[in-house]
């Protein structure tokens, strides 16, 4: 794979969410520069084009990809455009980073993975909270054995969320809240307790009834090392403050995590610890990850966060639609990501 030794331009394919890739790329003029932003609406693919000092805005994604300034693709569009653009960037020659979830479909997620490796360019999956400092420590933690085997872990995105556009159609996301902001949970479950071996789920759509998909979901899962687990997500819990967190239970001591004041605590019988990372905000996680990407195009690198990794994400996610359409659980072989 080679390697750049010049800033690498950036194509950024939406411009809601990537107006944010577009600002952390604008951060590290001597690594990268936006060359491209596409849009699906013309006034706003201009405005984000002078806004960030592209060469064009364009709402034609083939003329933001045969740019020739363009060596890296960022897809922030809906789920279910991942996949035909990851492809089509793949056959040009470009390295690609898709916001969560990888795809849409498992097939696609394939699809977008073997076209990649035929093409030898990077596919990295935008599953930023990896990058958040307190997730890292509860990482660290459990590796340490400070609170002894994990038994018993928790996850939680609750929230009211309006919905808005593309967001209604279960076609365009692939689902509902879970295969979006459900995403996360079921990423960080895994990358700290391992690998999920069984799935069972419920879902519902109790408050925002225009939506197609589920704007309610739980799933229980069971893990290979024995550890269960749950994820409550939802889109329709009015609350003042949003709750994102996670509580990891082991054998001599318990680990919990909270987005609110990015904190991480853990005890044991005798004593209780706190630390908290307000310097990282979300914000600063998705343009951390988009650092890390951009030093894995220029040194021929693998990514922390795999194609793979987005891919079993999507698996587990697909295992709890499942066990939803049939009433039970589904039991998943195990991964070699």
């Amino acid at each position: 794979m080679p390697r750049f030794s010049r800033p690498i331009g950036v194509a950024i394919i939406g411009t809601r969410f990537g107006n944010l890739h577009a600002e952390a790329i604008s951060e590290m003029p001597d690594r990268a520069r936006v060359v491209a932003i596409c849009s699906a609406t013309e006034e706003h693919a201009r405005q984000s084009a002078a806004k960030w000092g592209a060469e064009i805005g364009t709402t034609s994604f083939d003329e933001a990809l045969c740019h020739p300034g363009v060596d890296t693709v960022h897809i922030c569009t809906p789920h279910h455009l991942h996949a035909p653009m990851a492809l089509a960037a793949a056959r040009a020659g470009k390295h690609i980073l898709t916001e969560k979830p990888i795809a849409a479909t498992l097939e696609d997620a394939d699809r977008m993975i073997e076209a990649a490796q035929a093409a030898d360019v990077r596919l990295m999956v935008s599953l930023n909270q990896r990058f958040l400092l307190h997730h890292q420590r509860a990482k660290l933690l459990v590796e340490s054995g400070v609170c002894g085997d994990i038994f018993l872990c928790h996850a939680t995105f609750l929230g009211f969320s309006p919905i808005k556009g593309w967001r209604f159609d279960a076609a365009q996301v692939g689902g509902g809240a879970l295969i979006d902001s459900g995403m996360h949970r079921i990423d960080l479950l895994r990358w700290i307790a391992g690998d999920v071996v069984r799935v069972q789920a419920a879902s519902g759509r109790y408050v925002h009834q225009a939506m197609q998909g589920e704007d309610t979901a739980l799933v229980l899962l069971h893990f290979a090392s024995g550890a269960v687990g749950h994820i409550a997500c939802s889109w329709g819990v009015r609350t003042p403050v949003r709750e994102e967190a996670l509580m990891l239970a082991g054998t001599q001591g318990t680990i919990w995590t909270d987005n609110r004041d990015m904190s991480v605590r853990h005890t044991n019988d005798q004593t209780i610890e706190q630390e908290t990372f307000p310097e990282v905000s979300y914000p600063d996680s998705v343009k951390n990850l988009i650092r890390h990407f951009v030093d894995c195009v220029q040194t021929g690198t693998p990514p922390r966060v795999t194609a793979e990794d987005g891919r079993e994400a999507l698996r587990i996610a697909q295992a709890a639609y499942t066990s939803i359409r049939i009433g039970n659980p589904v039991t998943l072989e195990r991964s070699s990501a």
